[in-house]
């Protein structure tokens, strides 16, 4: 078994942690904000979650969880940190100094695995290029892989181990390694990758979600406005083998809450599936097979449409001009 080094103790970090631990991997759980690490010692667990507290508990118990403020060498880097983002970017800044603080630990052979979600090609190039500060070079020296998470918040021990998984290495053998790893607890289907891909794979997943969800929350607005059982609507459009419509509901899942920057995102996420809506109408309406690119939109218009509708959807707002 593995002597596994997990950055960020947080939502995602901890339960993946005890798991690891209570299937026989020896882990160094790490985080660097005050008080963590030592209510964790005291069996206090931070995070509210249906059996995580006895499972982080049974962990500590065995021995095969231990918890510090600094990395540790091991066979495996694991970073589970939170990259949040403003209107136009995301920040990499919690990302980067987790990176960097493995540096002096780092030795050939070893293995690192980013979990946190991140813009397509991070991994291949801003966390790389920080590891080979090192002098070591991937995937020479060491290996590098990118497994995004999956999970709901409520039933993360449950679908950690459920769920299937998307593994993206920096070559096949960092995406195998990674994959015996993750299989030690995962009964999920376990595809592996490229990096990037992987990256990619994980926005279009938040994307699909926000984009229904706002589309959800538009018929419930409609809906209301008409005087129909919004809830009754979509369950007899559901029975169409062609439609799955998401339920309406406040927001799209976010942990980190801040109410007032919440409340502006989701009104922009209204209004973008309104226009949404429509300019999928106009590609639906247009001939099929027109002169000038998909359904008769321009190529470059096509293209302006996909990167506006990526964008907004993880960004919470529209480009600037």
């Amino acid at each position: 078994m593995a002597h596994v080094c997990l950055l960020g103790l947080g939502y995602i970090g901890l339960p993946t942690a005890a798991m690891l631990s209570m299937h026989g991997h020896r882990v160094t759980g790490v985080d660097v904000r005050p008080g963590i690490v030592e209510d964790l010692k005291q069996g206090k667990v931070h995070i509210k979650e249906p059996d995580l507290t006895a499972v982080v508990r049974d962990a500590l118990r065995t021995g095969n969880l231990t918890l510090s403020h600094t990395p540790v060498a091991a066979d495996v880097f694991l970073t589970c940190v939170q990259t949040p983002h403003d209107d136009e970017h995301a920040d990499l800044s919690y990302l980067r100094k987790a990176t960097e603080s493995i540096l002096p630990v780092l030795k050939s052979g070893d293995l690192v695995i980013v979990e946190s979600t991140v813009p397509p090609g991070t991994t291949a190039n801003v966390v790389r290029t920080l590891l080979e500060t090192s002098g070591l070079r991937a995937p020479q020296d060491f290996q590098l892989a990118y497994c995004p998470e999956r999970v709901m918040p409520g039933r993360v021990l449950r679908e950690i181990v459920e769920n299937a998984r998307v593994i993206g290495g920096i070559d096949p053998a960092s995406a195998e390694r990674a994959k015996e790893l993750y299989s030690s607890f995962v009964r999920g289907e376990i595809f592996t990758t490229n990096c990037t891909t992987a990256e990619f794979v994980k926005i279009v997943e938040n994307a699909y979600r926000d984009l229904n969800i706002a589309f959800a929350n538009e018929l419930a607005r409609m809906a209301e406005r008409l005087r129909v059982d919004v809830w009754q609507a979509i369950a007899l459009a559901n029975h169409h083998p062609r439609v799955r419509i998401l339920r309406p509901g406040p927001g799209v899942g976010r942990r980190q809450a801040d109410p007032h920057r919440d409340d502006e995102r989701q009104r922009r996420r209204l209004v973008f599936g309104r226009r949404t809506v429509r300019r999928l109408q106009t590609i639906r309406d247009r001939p099929r097979n027109g002169p000038r690119g998909f359904r008769g939109i321009p190529r470059n218009q096509a293209r302006r449409f996909t990167f506006l509708t990526f964008h907004t959807l993880t960004t919470g707002s529209s480009p600037r001009k």
